[in-house]
């Protein structure tokens, strides 16, 4: 959903779940990744499955 541009509030919407669950797992999903922004993280994430 993220690399599709979908906002955290569609996100949340969709996994009935709120906003600010999804702002908290995407900020570990970048801490992890050790990127900036979502962005990083797609670009990050397509770069190693095309590795594979």
């Amino acid at each position: 959903m993220t690399a599709a541009g979908a906002s955290n509030a569609a996100i949340g919407r969709d996994l009935f779940i709120s906003a600010n669950t999804v702002r908290f797992h995407v900020r570990k999903i970048l801490r992890k990744l050790a990127v900036a922004n979502r962005t990083a993280a797609v670009a990050k994430i397509e770069e190693g499955a095309l590795r594979r």
